[in-house]
């Protein structure tokens, strides 16, 4: 074989070798979106099928400083954080606004219930792609599925990135980053599901709350 034929099969093998190579990252490339299209799917009827949960949770905000309490919800719509002392906060809905109340400041407020970030938790049909979630980036190591995502129609939404254990699976934290980039972590622990909740954690007088706040603040 001369020089010049030599030359031509390297060349030859050359192409075959990125030919191979692209097919191989084809096939690659959808096996890896099928592999993520099931463990969303999973996800989605994980969440979906809890109608009731209950968990002690730690909270960590963007400086280290750390809350617990217990989370209760009971879907369509309920949600209680209750912090333990010495915070006198607690977040409530009753399935139609997140109020946000602290006692001991004497401080109250109200948002509908889409705006919080964690509004997948107390839907109840929960899909990614129908409330236009945008998925960012989604991680399978070992154990531990970590998903992170971003509401569209929120605009002053940031990051939310989820933790989960698997098999079975389990919800263990989440992560905000609101749009400064300051970061808020909860952990769950003792979870228990699809438990009776009474109605009554979930109930809430706003307005006689909210009108005992403001009368504290006029003068005698």
């Amino acid at each position: 074989m001369n020089k010049y034929s030599k030359k031509k099969l390297n060349l030859f093998y050359e192409y075959l070798l990125i030919f191979l190579l692209i097919i191989f990252m084809f096939f690659s490339s959808q096996i890896f979106a099928k592999k993520n299209d099931e463990i969303i799917s999973k996800i989605e009827n994980y969440l979906n099928n809890i109608n009731t949960l209950q968990a002690e949770f730690i909270q960590i905000d963007h400086y280290g400083n750390s809350k617990s309490g217990i989370l209760r919800i009971a879907k369509p719509g309920k949600i209680r954080f209750e912090y333990n002392k010495p915070s006198s906060i607690v977040i409530i809905s009753d399935g139609q606004y997140i109020i946000f109340f602290d006692k001991k400041l004497e401080q109250i407020n109200r948002i509908p219930k889409n705006k919080i970030p964690i509004k997948f938790l107390i839907d109840d049909k929960f899909s990614f792609k129908k409330n236009e979630i945008l998925i960012k980036n989604l991680n399978y190591d070992g154990n531990v599925i970590s998903i992170t995502i971003k509401d569209n129609k929120n605009h002053f939404s940031g990051d939310l990135t989820l933790l989960f254990e698997d098999k079975p699976l389990v919800l263990r934290q989440w992560i905000i980053q609101d749009s400064q980039g300051f970061t808020t972590k909860v952990s769950l622990q003792e979870i228990s599901t699809d438990i009776v909740i009474n109605d009554t954690y979930f109930k809430f007088n706003y307005q006689e709350n909210f009108d005992k706040i403001n009368k504290s603040f006029l003068p005698e």
